[in-house]
Formats: C-alpha cells, structure tokens, sequence
C-alpha cells in the first residue's frame, strides 16, 4: 500500500518482472542492476547497486546475504532475475518490507540519448528499504476479517493522528482482477477499527468515499462495510490524473479528505457518479 514517500508491502507479494544487471555509463555498461517488479501497489522499478543491497538487507535483516558471491551471480540476467524472485520467496525472508519510493519519468538505462527520458512523473522508484514491523499483535477482529475475505493479506500500516505516529496491523482486501483497487481495515485505535478505500494509480493514491469508523464489536457491520465498499471499487474505471503524492506525514484525516477529494475531481467522476451511485 502507498502512503506518501512510502510504500508497504509483504515480501512474498514482490516478483521481478525483468531484470537487467548491466546498464550504460558513458560509452560502455557498468554493474548498476535495473529492476522491474510487480507489486500489489503495481509496477515499481529499482536502479542501482546501492538501491538494490538496501532491499536484499531489509529482506534479511537478521542474517546478511554474502555481498561478494551474490553480486557475482546477479551478473548474469537470467540467473539474477531467478535468484532474485527465490530470495523473495525464501520461508526466512522477513515477512514485511517498508519501500521509500519516488515518483520520476522514464529513463531509459540503456542509452545516454535525451529523448529518452520522460517529463510525466509516471515511475515510481524504489530509493531505499527496511523491515517494517508493527508495534502491537494482531487482533482477533483482523484475523477473522483476513479469513473471511478471499487475497487478503495483513501487513503493517503507519497512521498519522491527531496526538501520534503509530505503526499498528491493517488488512489489506484487493479487488481479484485489480489488485491496485483495495479495502483496508486498520486494528484498533482506541477502541475503533477505520474502513477506508483506496485507489492507487500513478503514484497517488484516490479514495470514492470517506473513511469510516466502527467499534470493535461491530465485527458484523464492518464485514458489510467491507463488501459494499469492494462492490463499489469494482464499478470504478476512470483515466486517473496525474498528481503528486501527499506528504506521509499528514494525519490520516487530512489525507483521507483530500484523496476523496482527488476522486472527486476526476474528469469521469460525474458520469459514474450518475450512473453507479445512484
């Protein structure tokens, strides 16, 4: 999930699409890996050695990956991009990744031409990576809801609110075909779970409605929130602007109106509204 600069993942969730350990420098190729992954979020690319070994430690914070023989195998394509995706799945991987992303055009690393290079800021770069962890277990009200709703999947979630920042559980319910289009349902936060919808395209995210807030005994009404919410994202088939992404660390509140309002401001919003929300 996007939020701000920063994008959360599990790590069982990123593949590599392509994968090209070799790039141009001047006249000639230089080891600087570029990478093409899939992610939930969508595609992500990651360029550069340095870019590259932040990822792979935060993938195994507790036991580092020998530098020297992994950069020697990662030399060749075809092995890097298998052995690349093995690490992603390894069963000691660590479960939760928190990506410092950018948004940039498209530069093409295989050529020092101009007209190679992108004026949209449709990219989204991988810069740096840490294993995210949440500070509290998760509830049980999580763990049903996880059970209940088919490619569903927790991870960390950071919120800010009015008094702090915390880094509590959330589930994550996407849309099968469309795994960009999700429903979120934090843990609690004194005492109250937050249901919000959340559309990420092109490095921003937009939300159709405004966040809503249940009691932790409410399990029934937030599992109909749930599936009222994934039934509305699935009629939603807009041509989504370009915008800059929001600070990450606005309250939750802030990002939560003015994401709604980004939706709003859609220029299919008005034919879909007519046609769907009525």
């Amino acid at each position: 999930m996007r939020l701000g600069s920063w994008l959360f993942t599990k790590s069982n969730l990123l593949s590599v699409e392509a994968y090209y350990p070799f790039t141009k420098k001047g006249k000639g190729l230089a080891y600087q890996p570029f990478i093409i992954f899939n992610s939930p979020s969508g595609t992500i690319y990651l360029y550069g050695k340095r870019n590259l070994w932040s990822l792979l430690d935060a993938l195994f914070p507790n036991d580092p990956l020998p530098r020297r023989q992994l950069n020697q195998d990662l030399q060749d394509s075809i092995r890097g991009k298998i052995i690349l995706n093995d690490l992603l799945q390894d069963p000691d991987v660590w479960p939760d990744l928190r990506l410092q992303v950018k948004q940039g055009g498209w530069v093409n690393p295989f050529s020092s031409f101009e007209g190679n290079v992108s004026d949209k800021n449709d990219v989204t770069y991988i810069m740096s990576a840490s294993a995210s962890s949440s500070e509290s277990d998760i509830t049980p009200n999580l763990m049903l809801l996880e059970k209940a709703f088919k490619h569903s999947y927790c991870i960390p979630f950071t919120i800010t609110t009015k008094t702090a920042l915390k880094t509590i559980p959330a589930v994550i319910i996407p849309l099968k075909l469309k795994s960009n289009y999700k429903v979120i349902v934090t843990d609690e936060i004194g005492g109250d779970h937050i249901v919000f919808s959340i559309i990420e395209e092109n490095g921003s995210n937009f939300r159709p409605k405004q966040a809503s807030v249940f009691k932790s005994n409410e399990i029934t009404l937030i599992e109909k929130e749930i599936k009222d919410r994934l039934k509305e994202l699935d009629t939603i088939n807009f041509d989504f602007p370009l915008n800059r992404p929001l600070d990450a660390g606005m309250k939750w509140y802030e990002m939560d109106y003015l994401e709604y309002k980004r939706f709003l401001s859609c220029k299919d919003y008005s034919q879909w509204r007519l046609k769907y929300a009525n």
